[in-house]
């Protein structure tokens, strides 16, 4: 952590944090530059702009967020020029559509009771239930379900990958 940061308050400090390790090597690249170039479109981000960056970072924390009310400052300044279905919408952040991948022959192998005991993480009978929720028949599972999914998933195979590097 940046020591100039040490006086910060929590959230100002993770903002940075994120800042400096999600943001530029991963979010900007994968999710706008390769995609926009990929499909020959020119995008523009203009809340990345230095000065408004700046800006946002020299706020104190309550006017960045009230509560789990995010963007607040946003939707005070130039809420009374948005229709109110825009401002008082929940957030819909962009998701891959990972539900189609899973596929639960691959799932009940990749994390049988044997590869989660070697984990040591995970509740095996609590895993059986979300590939249930996730794959059985007529399943539509929500976010949470495929998120967890997912992370139980990348977790076991990266798991999988360093004991296997380390010839364990």
């Amino acid at each position: 952590m940046d020591p100039r940061l040490s006086d910060r308050d929590p959230q100002a400090r993770a903002q940075s944090l994120e800042m400096t390790t999600f943001l530029s090597s991963y979010l900007l690249s994968s999710q706008g530059d390769r995609p926009a170039m990929a499909n020959s479109v020119e995008i523009r981000l203009p809340f990345l702009d230095h000065r408004i960056m700046e800006l946002a970072f020299a706020l104190p924390a309550q006017w960045k967020m009230r509560g789990l009310n995010e963007k607040y400052i946003l939707k005070k300044t130039f809420g009374p020029m948005l229709p109110r279905e825009i401002t008082a919408r929940t957030k819909h952040p962009y998701r891959a559509p990972v539900g189609s991948i899973f596929d639960r022959d691959y799932l009940e192998q990749t994390l049988s009771r044997e590869e989660l005991g070697r984990t040591g993480l995970f509740d095996p009978d609590r895993v059986r239930t979300l590939i249930r929720r996730v794959t059985g028949p007529g399943a539509t599972p929500g976010e949470f379900q495929l998120m967890g999914m997912m992370g139980v998933l990348s977790t076991v195979l990266v798991f999988a990958g360093v004991r296997e590097r380390v010839g364990q």
